[in-house]
């Protein structure tokens, strides 16, 4: 039996190196998008008030995404240095969701009384209230981690409609590390319209135009994550409002996410400036033809 086969050796170790990374990588890059930013406006803040709302499930959708991203990253990294040998993403996307969702569900369990701020008035520690809202959480967590792994592991045409979602809830977070300065907004609505132009880029298949297609739903699913944000930002301050509140109206928060969601729908206000779209166009159609022209 060769070395690289038994316990211990150096060639088990070569093989499994990455997968550590990958954990830890993802963990690090769930930490980074959906904790920073909160524990960020606790510190500028100076009191244990209720972090940005919103960003309890946008968050927590783009932390898990990052993480699925990274640790494709990480997987094909490691294919190169240990002699192209491909790995199965079996292994890749089990590693993630063992980094992402083990922290994050100890995050909730280790924080103890300082996640105090983020619970409804009146509902206690280890109540029915805190336990639903873990639950969202861990879900939307699970969901943005799922998103990013089919955006990076996942077939090429399936990348912006995978990453569209996640990239859009990642301005919640942007919103909170970036200081208020004029302009900032429409700042902030290019970087992520760039981000949506390279997912676009990097989902057209070469010699296969049918994909290019597939930039219809990712830019309605884009539409759709626009209408979500302020639908999810009135929903969760209303949860903020009290426990008794959502033990005497349980439903009342899935109705207010559908009434806000559809006032936004249809509003072009809600969708940003169209300088936006034209950027995300631009930038999608630049990395297409750049990837097309180079393989040819």
């Amino acid at each position: 039996m060769k070395a690289e086969e038994h316990v211990g050796g150096p060639g088990l170790v070569r093989r499994s190196w990455w997968l550590v990374v990958v954990m830890l990588g993802a963990a690090m890059a769930w930490l980074l998008v959906a904790v920073a930013p909160q524990l960020y406006l606790v510190a500028r803040v100076g009191e244990p008030g209720p972090p940005a709302m919103s960003s309890f499930v946008t968050g927590m959708v783009a932390g898990g995404a990052a993480a699925g991203c990274l640790a494709a990253v990480v997987r094909r990294h490691a294919e190169v240095r240990i002699g192209g040998r491909r790995r199965p993403v079996a292994w890749a996307a089990g590693a993630a969701a063992v980094g992402t969702l083990g922290t994050a569900a100890g995050a909730f369990l280790l924080a103890g009384d300082s996640m105090e701020g983020w619970w409804p008035s009146g509902a206690a520690a280890g109540s029915e209230i805190v336990a639903g809202l873990t639950v969202v959480a861990l879900a939307a967590t699970t969901a943005g981690l799922a998103l990013g792994l089919l955006a990076a592991l996942g077939p090429v045409w399936l990348r912006a409609c995978a990453a569209a979602v996640p990239i859009l809830f990642a301005q919640d977070a942007l919103a909170i590390m970036l200081p208020a300065f004029p302009g900032g907004q429409l700042g902030t609505s290019w970087l992520l319209a760039m981000l949506v132009g390279v997912a676009l880029g990097l989902s057209v298949a070469v010699g296969r135009p049918w994909t290019w297609v597939m930039w219809v739903p990712a830019l309605a699913l884009v539409w759709l994550a626009q209408s979500l944000l302020p639908a999810i930002s009135a929903t969760l301050q209303q949860v903020h409002l009290g426990g008794g509140v959502l033990r005497a109206y349980p439903f009342e928060p899935v109705r207010l996410l559908g009434e806000y969601f559809g006032l936004t729908l249809l509003d072009p206000g809600a969708h940003g400036p169209a300088t936006m779209w034209v950027v995300a166009l631009v930038v999608g159609g630049a990395i297409a033809a750049w990837r097309v022209r180079g393989a040819r």
